[in-house]
């Protein structure tokens, strides 16, 4: 009867003080998602506070970060507010986390931008507004400023032979050829 009450006394101190507690210190990888009323949820920036490791969701809010228990993880975006869950024994324990993010609704005072005093026109406001011609090389009538650029292929071409045997053939050598 001895060595059965020492066996359950033993089994009882390991499933009470070891076993719920072989998770604690350990980090483990949790798979989340994260969901919103509009379903834009890329590029959610997912952190975990107590480690500084972090993680960026996909096109569909999912994404996966090391965490302990007790870790407290960020979700932060510019159109949506900051959400800060702590990992808890059941969030270890699914191994997942589904977080549902708010929109943040900034809400602005009406700006005029008047610089020019537009009409909101677009044929009126162009005759009003003084608009400089592109300057450009041939503009300036710049030296060589009329020759087309030649193609990377052609390029290669040109050094790959030194000229030797192929000669590219312009529009312009289109009349000389026939």
């Amino acid at each position: 009867m001895s060595r059965l009450n020492t066996f359950f006394g033993i089994s009882y101190f390991l499933f009470t003080f070891l076993i719920p507690n072989s998770n604690f210190g350990q980090e483990i990888v949790i798979a989340g998602q994260v969901v919103t009323l509009n379903n834009d949820v890329a590029n959610v920036l997912v952190v975990n506070l107590n480690s500084n490791k972090s993680s960026i969701t996909d096109s569909l809010g999912l994404f996966s970060i090391e965490v302990k228990l007790k870790d407290s993880i960020r979700f932060t975006a510019v159109q949506y507010q900051t959400k800060t869950i702590i990992i808890s024994d059941l969030i270890l324990l699914k191994n997942s986390l589904v977080v549902n993010l708010i929109d943040n609704i900034i809400n602005l005072n009406e700006v005029t931008v008047t610089p020019y005093n537009l009409t909101g026109k677009i044929e009126l406001d162009i005759d009003r507004l003084s608009i400089k011609p592109v300057i450009t090389s041939s503009s300036l009538r710049l030296p060589n400023a009329d020759i087309n650029k030649m193609t990377q292929s052609e390029r290669l071409l040109i050094e790959a032979d030194r000229g030797k045997y192929v000669r590219l053939a312009t529009i312009e050598d289109q009349g000389k050829l026939l």
